[in-house]
């Protein structure tokens, strides 16, 4: 028998190698291997990523909650407002319905059947009859500079960073929401802000807020701009608003006329257009103005049929013709006007009743003359008989209403002698008195409803 012999490539002990399928199967898995360990890193960094976005977001959102206005807005509204108040004789003794410590809002500070008032931070609908609230509006990161009431919209207006630029309006009957925006009119390059604390003029289709750089003629029903004002080079001292226009004292130094008309140096007074926006494609008066006094310092008082201005070195009320500016009469004043010290005026079809300094005169329509003058410690308030607010009021069928040391009053609106005298205390320095239902709303701080 033959025994085979060992081969000779095929030495004792060796392991036969892999098959080249094994092999490759073998380097397939380790490639496979090391993308997952790759992507297992790629997915861990790709998620960390994603979780510092994620984490950004959430402080960037909790940084705009914690300082924007939702944080810090409460707005409690109602779905039906009290029933109307129709206007009534006056009870002859008066009773105290209810009491508000808050402000009462400027303008008329009622509509339908509710009195709008405001605190600090807060404005607020009250039902008129019970003081009871309806509606309020809070934002506790801002401070109420003034609440207005115009034609059944309320505005709010808060100061921001010292600056009462902040404006929200709301329903005066149901406090919702009718619009919001900012006093910084952006124009081209040129920013129009409102600094510091404006004073605020209210009329039926427009508030003014004015301060030495811009004066704003806002619409009341939508927010918008019916016009602005801001002559470059001159510094704004006062404006008043009425049927005619806008009545705006200024000085200025610096200004670039070129073109334009009414334009000059130093002290003036002038008559602006009341509806008419700004026109800068009008090279020659894109403010439109009708007329402007150059050198006159008067102070401004009514833009209605009778336009006036208080001439404080001689202590005369300048009444001064509609249509060109001309004098028509200067008539004379008690005890004259102390600087700064505030006037008003309500136009009506018999007269211009204007109030300075502690007394109202009634200006005839022609204003040649005094009707009449009474003392009052504030300006008078002339409610027509009807509901209607007329842009002018017929005087002789109106209540006229006003404080005195003594409480509250009503006069002769044909000759101005008290009519009535309620003796209730007498009301606060600046309390205005409105007639309402059989009564009066005292428009001040404290807020006060009679009945």
């Amino acid at each position: 028998m033959t025994v085979d012999e060992p081969r000779a490539d095929k030495q004792p002990g060796a392991t036969a190698a892999p098959p080249a399928a094994l092999v490759k199967e073998a380097a397939s898995d380790a490639a496979l291997q090391r993308y997952g360990r790759r992507m297992r890193r790629g997915r861990i960094i790709y998620l960390a990523m994603i979780a510092v976005v994620l984490l950004g977001l959430g402080v960037t959102v909790a940084v705009v909650w914690s300082k924007g206005e939702v944080a810090h807005t409460t707005l409690t509204t109602v779905s039906s407002p009290p029933p109307s108040v129709g206007l009534g004789a006056p009870s002859a003794f008066l009773q105290k319905a209810w009491q508000s410590p808050d402000r009462t809002a400027i303008g008329v500070p009622y509509w339908g059947g509710t009195v709008i008032t405001y605190s600090t931070d807060s404005v607020r609908g009250r039902n008129a009859l019970t003081g009871a609230l309806t509606w309020s509006y809070t934002r506790t990161d801002r401070t109420v500079c003034q609440a207005i009431q115009n034609q059944g919209v309320t505005i709010a207006v808060f100061e921001h960073k010292g600056n009462c630029d902040e404006v929200t309006a709301l329903d005066s009957g149901t406090g919702e929401r009718r619009w919001t925006r900012t006093l910084d009119k952006a124009e081209g390059q040129n920013s129009l802000p409102v600094n510091g604390h404006p004073s605020i003029r209210v009329s039926q289709f427009a508030i003014i807020l004015t301060t030495p750089d811009v004066i704003y003629a806002i619409n009341p029903v939508d927010g918008g701009d019916r016009w602005l004002y801001h002559p470059d080079g001159c510094t704004i001292h006062g404006a008043v608003i009425g049927t005619e226009g806008a009545l705006i004292s200024q000085t200025c130094t610096t200004q670039k006329c070129d073109a334009r008309k009414f334009c000059g140096p130093g002290p003036q007074l002038l008559l602006r257009d009341g509806n008419a926006g700004r026109k800068d494609d009008d090279k020659t008066n894109p403010d439109q103005i009708k007329w402007n006094l150059m050198g006159t310092t008067a102070v401004p008082v009514s833009a209605d049929k009778v336009t006036s201005a208080i001439d404080p070195a001689l202590g005369q009320l300048r009444v001064l013709q509609v249509a060109k500016g001309k004098t028509i009469s200067r008539l004379v004043l008690r005890g004259g006007l102390a600087s700064g010290e505030p006037v008003a005026a309500v136009g009506t079809d018999h007269a211009e009743l204007v109030w300075i300094a502690g007394t109202t005169y009634a200006v005839d329509p022609r204003g040649l003359s005094l009707l009449w003058t009474a003392a009052t410690t504030v300006a008078p308030t002339v409610t027509p008989a009807s509901a209607a607010q007329d842009a002018t009021p017929a005087l002789l069928d109106s209540t006229v209403a006003a404080a005195t040391a003594a409480g509250i009053v009503t006069l002769d609106p044909t000759t101005g002698e008290t009519a009535h005298t309620f003796p209730v205390p007498a009301p606060p320095a600046g309390g205005r008195i409105y007639p309402f239902g059989t009564g009066f709303v005292v428009a001040a701080a404290p807020s006060t409803v009679y009945k």
